[in-house]
Parts: structure tokens; C-alpha cells; sequence
């Protein structure tokens, strides 16, 4: 007799788990990526639908990222067939890679004739930076080694680097880490 009382209990139990996965799945069809599944906040366990919702939790922030990286490319995409000034689709390109990698900085370096380069758009930076900043690009700075190795760079601490030494634009903002890409 207990079992019988038992087994409806989980069916329900489970079936409610279902459907709320089920609301979930409709959600983000119609384009909601900030639904999230209670079973997601748990750690993973030998209940499978709990694995499932961490899962799919996970694929929701996935997608969710990823449109709107697209939708950023589209809108500065549009811009340039707009027409829109060089200039200031390079500050738009910096200010949209900051807001979608939550960076405070952001900078587009113009190689020049000499050994330096020139900050031609940048997010976060002190007034009078953009435009006139320049970093050396000679061995051991990190401009120097990024076109070198012709891949992006990862530089996860500032302290402990050593590949190149920071610029002083770096220093003087007080960054700890960043990336830099041809």
C-alpha cells in the first residue's frame, strides 16, 4: 500500500519537473534568455532531470551571449554600410566590445610609421588619451610581442608577465590583465 502512495507522488513530483522544463523550453523559443530553472542552482547530482536543468541553464547563457554578440556585429555592420565616419565606427566598435565583455577598457591601436602605436578609439580612458596615447611596439612590450606571435595574447597577470613588459598606459590606469589581438 505504500508503494502505491509513493509512486504517484514521485510521478507528480517529477511530472511538475517536466513541465516547468517544458514552460522553460517555450520561453527562450519565444526569445527569453534570462529564464532559469531552480534544479540549475544546484550542484550536480545523480538526479538526472537536476543535470538536465543545469544544462540547459547553461545553454540559455550560452545563446543568450551569443545574440547579443550578433546583434552588436549587425548593428555596427549597418552602421558601416550606412556610411557612418571611420572614426566613429572604431569608438562605437571599442564602446560595444566593453559593454558586452564588461571591460572598463577597451582601445583600437593604429600602427604608425615608426615604432609606435597611436590609440585611435578607446572606452574608459582619461580625457586626452584617445588619439594622442601611444605604446611602443619594440621588443618586449606587449604591442611588440602581439604582432610577433600574430595570435591574440592573454595577459592574465600584470605582475607576474613575463613575455613583455607593461606600457605605461597600463600601468598608469592600473591594469591588472587584458587581451590584445591583430
Amino acid at each position: 500500500l505504500e508503494l502505491l502512495i509513493l509512486l504517484p507522488t514521485l510521478y507528480l513530483l517529477v511530472l511538475r519537473r517536466i513541465k516547468r522544463l517544458g514552460r522553460a523550453a517555450s520561453a527562450v523559443a519565444d526569445g527569453d534568455f534570462t529564464v532559469r530553472l531552480p534544479e540549475g542552482l544546484e550542484s550536480p547530482s545523480r538526479d538526472e532531470l537536476f543535470n538536465v536543468a543545469r544544462q540547459f541553464d547553461h545553454m540559455i547563457s550560452t545563446v543568450g551571449a551569443r545574440t547579443r554578440q550578433q546583434a552588436a556585429v549587425a548593428e555596427l555592420g549597418q552602421k558601416a554600410l550606412a556610411g557612418t565616419d571611420p572614426d566613429e565606427l572604431l569608438q562605437e566598435a571599442t564602446d560595444l566590445v566593453a559593454r558586452h565583455l564588461e571591460t572598463p577598457f577597451t582601445a583600437v591601436m593604429e600602427l604608425t610609421d615608426t615604432d609606435t602605436m597611436i590609440m585611435r578609439a578607446g572606452t574608459g580612458w582619461p580625457d586626452g588619451t584617445v588619439g594622442f596615447a601611444s605604446v611602443d611596439i619594440g621588443q618586449g612590450s606587449q604591442a611588440g610581442y602581439t604582432l610577433a606571435v600574430d595570435e591574440p595574447v592573454v595577459m592574465n597577470d600584470l605582475e607576474t608577465e613575463s613575455r613583455f613588459s607593461p606600457s605605461d598606459l597600463q600601468g598608469d590606469q592600473g591594469i591588472q590583465s587584458g587581451i590584445t589581438v591583430i
